[in-house]
C-alpha cells in the first residue's frame, strides 16, 4: 500500500477551511463551491435528534422502556465511537498506526481482506468541479493503476 496522506495530490489546488467548511480554490479564492453537505441538506432535513427520541421512546417496542435522556446519551456514545473508529481507521492508513479500538480493528480487518490495498491509497481527499461550483471530501480513495480500478 503507497501511503498518500489527505489531499496531497490535489492539495496545491484546493484547501478545506474546516472551521467555516468552506473550500477554497488556491489560485482563485473568491471562487464559491457549495459543500455537498450542503448539497444534502437542501433535500434531506436535519437530524432532530431529541424530536426523534422523544417519538421512539413513546411508542416504539424496542425503546419503550428506555428514558429520553438515556436513550440520548446512547446515541451521543455511538456517534462519539464512529469518529474515534474513523480516526482511528485514517491513522493508520496515513501512518500506519495500530489502532486500539475493536470497531477499528474490525474495520482495518475488513478493508485487508475485501480491498485491494496494494495500488494508491487516498484518504480525506477533496474533490470539486469548478464547472458545477461543488467541492466535497472522500473519505478514502483506492486506486490500483495495474488495472484502473477506482
Amino acid at each position: 500500500m503507497t501511503r498518500i496522506p489527505g489531499s496531497l495530490i490535489n492539495s496545491h489546488l484546493i484547501t478545506l477551511d474546516i472551521e467555516n467548511h468552506r473550500y477554497i480554490l488556491t489560485e482563485d479564492p473568491e471562487v464559491e463551491f457549495i459543500s455537498c453537505t450542503t448539497l444534502v441538506s437542501w433535500f434531506f432535513s436535519e437530524f432532530d435528534a431529541l424530536k426523534i427520541a422523544t417519538r421512539l421512546t413513546q411508542v416504539h417496542i424496542q425503546n419503550i422502556n428506555t428514558e429520553l435522556p438515556e436513550l440520548m446519551k446512547e446515541w451521543d456514545d455511538a456517534r462519539n465511537e464512529g469518529t474515534l473508529t474513523h480516526k482511528e481507521i485514517e491513522e493508520y492508513i496515513t501512518k500506519g498506526k495500530k489502532p486500539v479500538m475493536p470497531k477499528s480493528k474490525s474495520g482495518i480487518e475488513w478493508l485487508n481482506k475485501n480491498i485491494n490495498l496494494s495500488g494508491e491509497v487516498y484518504p480525506e481527499l477533496i474533490v470539486f468541479s469548478e464547472e458545477l461550483g461543488i467541492a466535497g471530501t472522500v473519505d478514502l480513495l483506492v486506486y490500483n493503476p495495474r488495472n484502473w480500478q477506482v
